[in-house]
């Protein structure tokens, strides 16, 4: 067998967004269902896929038969779907969102090593670590940073200086924030491009190293209070 395929409901596709750290997975749509595909037939699983709310899963042949698991006849065989690797089959709204959105512009937006270095702005960290963090924090650090939560317990922080805690950095370029050591290839079109992605301003493009995005709104992000950060719950929300 090649590998093992996964079919889920349409209504669980956000589900999808926690397995974008994962190379190869491809998705596609056959009517109320997504396939998913891309997983090695035998060896250890990621523990993020096994929590996917999978219908039915499936072993695939070298002739593209599909054998339910531990079977030993196929039941069909896999049909031609319009395959897309994951970040493009999902895309993502944060306070910690969903995946790479479309656009309009002329050009793929692409990501250089910075020349000079700038100091970080935005802090994207877990949760759990916060909440730690914020138990023993004095107020007035917490009190220079707001803060947006994603349903798989993602926070992203806005605000000088940065909190002392483990997380990937971000530098802040108008609304736009992109990976400490990283620009544009051509920085003067950062203009250009918050104007096409975001015209409506109100929120801020968190760019990855490959060029991918998200959008947060501005109204998702809360102040940072040791009380705010205590009862905030980011399963409770259904973006980022």
């Amino acid at each position: 067998m090649n590998e093992r395929i996964l079919v889920l409901s349409k209504k669980d596709r956000l589900s999808l967004g926690q397995l974008r750290s994962i190379p190869n997975l491809r998705a596609a749509t056959d009517g109320e269902l997504i396939w998913l595909r891309g997983i090695p037939a035998y060896g250890t699983i990621d523990l993020i896929i096994k929590q996917i709310p999978a219908q039915r899963s499936y072993t695939l042949d070298e002739d593209n038969y599909l054998f339910p698991l531990n079977a030993l006849t196929p039941t069909g065989k896999l049909k031609k779907l319009d395959w897309q690797n994951i970040t493009s089959f999902l895309p993502i709204e944060l306070p910690v969102a969903a995946l790479p959105a479309q656009t309009d512009l002329q050009h793929p937006i692409s990501l250089v090593k910075a020349k000079q270095t700038v100091e970080g702005t935005a802090l994207l960290s877990d949760l759990e670590i916060l909440k730690k963090y914020a138990e023993q924090a004095p107020a007035i650090r917490l009190q220079q940073m707001r803060f947006a939560v994603s349903e798989y317990d993602k926070v992203l922080m806005i605000g000088t200086p940065l909190l002392p805690i483990p997380g990937k950095e971000y530098w802040r370029r108008g609304n736009i924030l992109l990976p400490s050591g990283y620009d544009f290839e051509f920085p003067l079109f950062a203009d250009l491009i918050q104007s096409k992605l975001a015209p409506e301003k109100e929120l801020f493009l968190l760019f990855d190293e490959k060029g991918d995005w998200e959008k947060i709104p501005f109204i998702d992000f809360k102040q940072g209070t040791r009380s705010a950060i205590r009862l905030t719950n980011g399963k409770e929300r259904n973006n980022i």
